[in-house]
Parts: structure tokens; sequence; C-alpha cells
């Protein structure tokens, strides 16, 4: 190996002369200055982690587990594609916005992106994958006999002949959950995230050259990874006030780039130019959390300095990021439910319009917010193939290829979710759903009216 890195979750990781290379380009160095986790480090003070350290930690994973299956089925994963799904895993979040999920804009549907930079508008994978075809990376790749296409259809999920090689990297128990579960546990001190992945890893192998199957002795294991999973986006990526504060975030980007402070290129053109050489893509440090913080920091200023009613009280939308301001008050409402993403977007609007006479009386002081709902999707739905649509039952068949198989010795593989050993039988479909309003809490007047709702919202969440 040409080169080793410490890390406080795997120890040393090895990377060969041309891996290196890569981690060394500025588009790499970029990633040093993505929060992992936004700020979640507003309530988990060491949680300033990077999405540097986290596409390091899923190589090391990656490499792992692709030993691991060679191991166990006879060298059954090809050198040259190894090489090249090793690539795939450290360039796989090589697009991340600044401060991560906070700005997929395409996911929100509260924000009219139509006049945002094309990158914003596009999943992270989708738009790694850009990066990696459009800038020098891909004449490094080439040079050194590396697959660009294979790489970035690794990235996103594409299917491609190698089915084992694709669910490495894009599965329910793949290497990017494994870290960030693992990675985020340790950061946010929470906990949760103490796997024995090496004995996890140890359990994976090959069935029919189709799929990976896990030794049905890990059970307890898998059990512990959901649950891991699921006490994570209950306890930091939805938890009440971090999820207010990555609102705000996401607010204040939302002005910004709106108003074309932010970046500083806005189309293909300038964006290639960056990107054509290494010199040039020094530049690709606007696209950070420091420097979107430095725009804000500006930004706020200027509101503050206002006479204009309206720009102060979007001033204080700012000031909760800079300054970690709990200037609104935050209301939950937390169901434990079946309901799926595109329902909980359902019943945001129902509150909404509700609410909509005060949202239009006091912008700005108040919102509506539905974090990504903790549903349990990667254990399957009970669709049923029979009596369905064809529609229906394509996804049955997708859902069933990537969620988690285990295999007793000898037998036949079956689903995770169906098996009696685990209790995951009976709650595999039921996750959190939370609602979110944050109000002003110094206007009481605003305050007085939404109480008078608060039976109405009510009656919306939990007597649908």
């Amino acid at each position: 190996m040409y080169r080793k890195l410490n890390d406080p979750i795997f120890g040393l990781i090895e990377l060969n002369k041309i891996e290196s290379i890569i981690v060394d380009t500025p588009l790499f160095q970029r990633l040093r200055y993505v929060k992992q986790l936004a700020l979640a480090n507003y309530i988990y003070p060491s949680a300033n982690h990077d999405r540097f350290s986290h596409s390091l930690g899923v190589f090391f994973l990656t490499n792992r587990i692709c030993e691991t299956l060679d191991k166990k089925n006879n060298h059954i994963l090809d050198p040259i594609n190894v090489k090249n799904l090793r690539m795939a895993a450290l360039l796989h979040d090589l697009g991340h916005s600044p401060f991560s999920h906070a700005l997929e804009f395409y996911k929100k549907d509260d924000f009219d992106t139509q006049k945002f930079p094309f990158f914003f508008k596009i999943p992270h994978e989708e738009f790694s994958t850009y990066l990696i075809k459009n800038s020098y990376i891909k004449d490094i790749l080439d040079e050194h006999g590396y697959e660009v296409n294979l790489i970035c259809n690794l990235i996103e999920g594409n299917e491609i002949e190698d089915l084992i090689l694709s669910r490495i990297i894009n599965w329910e128990l793949d290497s990017d959950r494994l870290d960030y579960i693992l990675r985020d546990s340790y950061f946010t001190g929470v906990g949760f995230g103490n796997i024995n992945y090496h004995y996890l890893l140890n359990s994976f192998k090959c069935y029919n050259n189709k799929r990976i199957v896990i030794d049905s002795k890990a059970i307890r294991d898998i059990e512990h990874f959901i649950i891991s999973r699921f006490s994570l986006h209950d306890r930091v990526y939805t938890h009440k006030t971090g999820s207010y504060f990555t609102y705000m975030l996401t607010y204040s980007a939302y002005y910004t780039i709106l108003n074309e402070y932010f970046p500083s290129f806005r189309n293909k053109t300038e964006l290639d130019d960056i990107i054509s050489t290494q010199e040039n893509s020094k530049k690709i440090f606007e696209f950070s959390d420091f420097y979107l913080i430095n725009k804000l920091y500006k930004i706020y200023n200027d509101l503050k300095t206002s006479n204009n009613e309206e720009n102060l009280k979007l001033s204080r939308i700012f000031e909760a990021v800079i300054f970690r301001k709990k200037n609104f008050k935050i209301i939950k409402y937390s169901l434990f439910t079946s309901k799926s993403e595109y329902e909980t977007d359902i019943l945001k609007f129902k509150i909404k319009s509700l609410l909509k006479s005060l949202i239009d009386m006091y912008p700005f002081e108040i919102f509506v917010h539905t974090p990504k709902n903790v549903f349990t999707k990667y254990l399957s739905s009970k669709i049923s193939p029979l009596n369905s649509n064809n529609e229906s039952y394509e996804k049955f068949k997708e859902e069933e290829e990537q969620t988690i198989w285990i295999q007793e010795k000898n037998k036949t593989p079956e689903i995770f979710y169906r098996s009696n050993e685990t209790f995951f039988r009976k709650i595999h479909e039921f996750g959190i759903t939370k609602v979110l309003v944050y109000i002003n809490k110094d206007n009481k007047d605003l305050l007085k009216k939404f109480e008078n709702l608060q039976s109405k919202i009510k009656d919306i969440i939990f007597k649908q």
C-alpha cells in the first residue's frame, strides 16, 4: 500500500497510489469542509465530522466486504471490478452540497428551485458522477485503467451485470449505511451504533451469484443495526431542536441562493471551467460550509441594519443559524405510524392549509416542517404479488431485491423480516412521523391564534 490514514472508527485505512492521488485533489479535499450532519453540533457539540472521513470509512468497509465475499466464495469478485468498486466507494459523496442533506433542495417541496443552479436540483449521487465525468478526475482514472462508466453506475445505483458488486454499496445493509451509523453514533456520543461490525461483515456470503445473504447466526446483529438506524433517526437526524436549526439553515441558504449571493458559479459552463484543471478547481472550495456561513453572516448584517420590518423578521432566521439562537417556539407532534414519506407530505400540506391565514399574515414567523420520515422501508413492504397491478408487482420485486436476506446453513434464503426468529416480523412496517411547527416566540398574538387552532391540527394528525 502506498499510504495509510488513521481513522477513529476503523484504525488504519490503506490507499493505493492512485486512490491517494484522488484524495489529494481539491475536488476531494473540499469534503473536509462539508459537515456530515449539518448543524447537529448545535445539539451534540462533538458532531463536527465531515464527508471526507465518511468517504474514507465507506471505502474501508467496501474493501472489507469484498475480501470477505472473495474468501468465502472462491474468488467470486473480479479484481478489476473490485478496483473500480473501491474507487466508487471513495468518490460516492464527491457532489454533496454544503451542510450535506440540509441543502438537498430536490427533496424539499417547500422551496421553489426553478432559478437555482442545476446541481441543487439533482441528487448528490448524480452530481458526484457529473463531477467525475466532466473533470480532470476522469483523465486520472482513464490513464490508470479505471472504468469511469462502471464507477458512475455503482455510485448512482444503476443496474449493472454484476449484482453482487452493486449490492456492496447499494443495499439496505451496505458499506455507506454501516459507516454513517457507526460514525454518527460515535461523534454524537449517543451510543446507538456500537455494532459488532467485524462479526456482521464476517457473516456476509453470496447466493447464486445474485445477492448477498447474511448467516442467520448474525440475526441479532442485524436487529442491532436496524434499531441503531431507527434510533439515530429519532434522536439525532430528526431531533426536535436539531430539526429547527436545520430548517432555519435550509431557509437561509434558500434565500441566499435565490438572490444569487451563493455560489459564485451558476451554470454548467462556469462549473466546467472550474473543474477542468486542478489549479482552477481550488475555487470549488467556495462550495463549502465555511464559505456559505460567511455569506449568511454578511446578509444577516445587512438585514439587521435595515429599517424594513420584514427584513428584521427575516434576520431572526439567519441569526438562528449563525449564533444558535432559538428565536422560535417549537411545537412537536409525534406518532408511531406506518405512513410513507408521501403520506407524510400530504399531512404537512393539510396542516399548512389550515394555517395558511397565519402564514400569510405573519411571514417569516411561522413554519411547518416534517423531517424525513423514519419509515422502515428497508425491511420491504407487504405488497402481495397476487391480485395486484404490474406497478405494484414491480415494486414488490424491487423491494425484495433490496431488502436484507438471511440464510440458515444449507437452507434456502429468506427475507429477514419474515423469519420467525426476529421480532421485526411484527413491527417492520412502522416508524415515527414527526410534525414540527416553529413560531416566533415573541409574537404573543400569533401564539394565541395558533393555540386556538391546536385542536384542529391534532385532529388532522391523530384522527386520520
